[in-house]
């Protein structure tokens, strides 16, 4: 069953487009490792005389380092995150003579924030102790 989606945060549904977007990309580059093995045998069984496996695998490989970059960010940097994206903010309005204070980070991202306790923000509810068991059949489907 599908939850209702339409009435989530605007940060969880970031957050799953984030996922998605990294599922997607293992998938491309596990597909990517395949055909590139795939590929090597086929040359290493024609000869390798012609190494014409180089093309295919330089050309898609280049589009699976697009995707990464895309996904990911640029590595060992923070890059496209959303720690970057409000200090190159503050810092393009500085530059216009206009001040910006940084909204609050959503409460996903406080989450991975040190600073935060994780614990502030559960709200425990109170779990029912019996379940209802629903009779597969109506009384009128008895005859």
């Amino acid at each position: 069953m599908r939850r209702n989606r339409r009435n989530e945060p605007e940060h969880v549904r970031q957050a799953r487009r984030k996922v998605r977007s990294k599922k997607w990309f293992f998938r491309h580059f596990s597909i990517y490792l395949a055909a590139s093995f795939f590929f090597f045998s086929m040359n290493l069984l024609d000869g390798i005389h012609d190494p014409w496996f180089l093309y295919p695998v330089i050309s898609w490989g280049t589009l699976v380092a697009i995707q990464y970059l895309w996904t990911f960010g640029m590595p060992f940097t923070k890059a496209g995150t959303r720690e970057w994206e409000e200090r190159e903010l503050a810092r393009e309005l500085a530059k216009a003579g206009v001040h910006y204070e940084e909204e609050p980070l959503p409460p996903a991202q406080q989450l991975m924030s040190s600073t935060v306790n994780i614990d502030d923000h559960l709200d425990l509810k109170e779990v029912s102790k019996e379940k209802l068991a629903e009779p597969i059949y109506r009384n009128d489907d008895l005859v």
